[in-house]
């Protein structure tokens, strides 16, 4: 996940993935990415989705978690910009 601001364009490059493109271009503002980085909320995404079982169409909702800043790949520092790898931040907590 990841957004970027244009101020001259006064337009927002925000990238989700596994959330829907109309969810994000309608929902999804780049300060919700600096919410989640700075207050550390969690921000859930709640969409139709069109799913196909064995030829058979079928509408369901669907609730995923959009924004979450507890990655599971990546340890965040302190001051919520700042990243190490997992196996390192771990050992960077532990100290």
């Amino acid at each position: 996940m990841y957004s970027i601001r244009c101020d001259k364009k006064k337009y927002d490059k925000v990238k989700a993935k596994g959330i829907a493109k109309v969810y994000r271009q309608r929902k999804l503002r780049h300060r919700h990415f600096l919410r989640a980085l700075r207050k550390k909320e969690i921000t859930s995404a709640l969409f139709w989705q069109i799913k196909s079982n064995v030829h058979n169409l079928k509408t369901v909702l669907i609730n995923k978690s959009a924004l979450n800043p507890n990655d599971c790949k990546r340890f965040v520092l302190d001051n919520g910009v700042d990243t190490l790898a997992y196996s390192l931040g771990r050992a960077a907590a532990a100290e």
